[in-house]
């Protein structure tokens, strides 16, 4: 192979994309672009056994045996989805549709509030139980809804007489709510051990004139995000590292990753 002694710089952005690899047949399952991705990176490293001669008095390194070959993979990603959350917390992403509840039992404290099981919440009813399951409690009487994140306020039992509630709620009562919910999507942690993709960028390389080249990592782990910025002044980013791992289905040196060029 003849190389050309032209200097080819390289400054690349690009797409990328993970497939998720089907533990069961090995074949992917669709490619996903995990949205804007400011650095991709790889590295390599080999771990050696060195055999240093015992003849001349100085000990010179007579032979490097290569014994173990790894590639690590960073990635960065701005797209907090909860699709890209899922792959870096090892969860789900879980669709949950709109639905309703009609008996969710939660017990109340006075000046405190009660979350219940669904978010964004409408048309809620809240009555008592057992001896009190007659009883309606009343909105802006007895407690306050948060529609958005599903939960209620109680006010305490002064604020409750003051707002003319019929019937004050007691500290440590069990109340039944009835309510109705809009559709959401529910990220798990943990969810699996860990899942294999094959990650791709569709480079475009901006230090020469646009050229195209098309990255491959053939079968990539990450790990469980080390860290999550919930609070912070900056956008936050998911920081993705893992293992890049041999396939060995493919031709020995084409294992890890694959490179072409589009020149």
């Amino acid at each position: 192979m003849a190389f050309n002694t032209e200097t080819k710089y390289l400054s690349g952005q690009g797409i990328v994309t993970l497939e998720e690899i089907d533990a069961a047949t090995g074949l992917g399952k669709g490619e996903v672009d995990v949205g804007n991705a400011p650095t991709l990176t790889m590295s390599m490293a080999t771990e050696n056994e060195d055999k240093y001669e015992s003849r001349s008095g100085n000990q010179l390194l007579a032979k490097r045996i290569p014994r173990k070959k790894t590639a690590d993979v960073k990635l960065s990603i701005e797209n907090c989805s909860p699709a890209m959350l899922a792959v870096a917390l090892y969860g789900a992403a879980n669709v949950i549709a709109s639905g309703s509840v009609t008996a969710e039992e939660h017990p109340v404290y006075l000046g405190k509030g009660r979350m219940l099981n669904h978010p964004k919440i409408s048309s809620l009813v809240v009555k008592g139980t057992g001896a009190d399951s007659a009883i309606t409690y009343e909105v802006g009487k007895n407690y306050e809804i948060d529609a958005t994140y599903g939960g209620i306020n109680v006010y305490s039992d002064a604020e409750q007489t003051a707002k003319g509630a019929t019937n004050n709620i007691a500290d440590g009562d069990v109340l039944t709510f009835a309510y109705s919910y809009a559709g959401y999507v529910k990220t798990t942690a943990f969810a699996n051990t860990g899942t294999e993709y094959v990650l791709r960028m569709k480079g475009v390389n901006t230090s020469e004139s646009g050229e195209r080249f098309y990255a491959t990592v053939h079968r990539f782990q990450p790990n469980p995000l080390n860290g999550f910025n919930f609070i912070s002044n900056e956008s936050t980013t998911i920081e993705l590292d893992g293992a890049a791992m041999a396939d060995t289905t493919r031709a020995e040196g084409d294992q890890f990753m694959t490179l072409i060029s589009m020149t």
